[in-house]
């Protein structure tokens, strides 16, 4: 190989190398937002019971690099709802709880209020409307660190603020 593509490999496994290092890092620090901030940030607010929570291992490779870190997949079933679209069932993935004090511990068969982050909401756009990839992923928000997802026993102001639920499940 000529030496004048070794700065240009160099460059290719450093970079790679810093994307996957920051994907695996998680930020720690976490200030505990209003309810009316993880209102606005949110485009989907809903309480469900969680049936199914556990870890995993996640991988990013790129080139022969391969990076892997822990993440938390949570399940759902969805019983009401005060911001988004109604759905019966919502899987989302979080930094492992004991790694991140952003993130919620959801306990098997509890029922708790989550704020999440779904491109679908936000824009408005129905299910329907939406193309067969796009409809994949219409269920698997973004869980929102740090922000006011709790069990619903603890989460009284939360409830008190939003008030009606928009939609409930069938």
């Amino acid at each position: 190989m000529p030496l004048r593509y070794l700065p240009t490999i160099f460059v290719q496994f450093v970079a790679n190398g810093a994307v996957a290092q920051q994907l695996a890092t998680v930020d720690t620090s976490c200030r505990r937002r209003t309810v009316h901030e993880a209102y606005t940030q949110a485009s989907l607010v809903l309480v469900g019971k969680v049936l199914n929570s556990e870890d995993y291992q996640q991988q990013l490779i790129i080139d022969t690099s391969r990076t892997r870190w822990r993440m938390h997949r949570v399940t759902l079933e969805v019983l009401r709802g005060w911001k988004g679209q109604p759905r019966d069932t919502i899987m989302f993935d979080t930094s492992p709880p004991e790694e991140d004090s952003g993130a919620t511990i959801f306990v098997p068969n509890q029922t708790y209020i989550v704020y999440l982050y779904s491109e679908f909401d936000a824009s408005r756009r129905r299910r329907e409307e939406l193309s067969p990839i796009e409809a994949l992923l219409w269920n698997r928000p973004t869980f929102l660190r740090c922000s006011r997802s709790a069990n619903v026993a603890h989460a009284g102001e939360d409830l008190r603020y939003l008030g009606k639920p928009k939609w409930r499940r069938r």
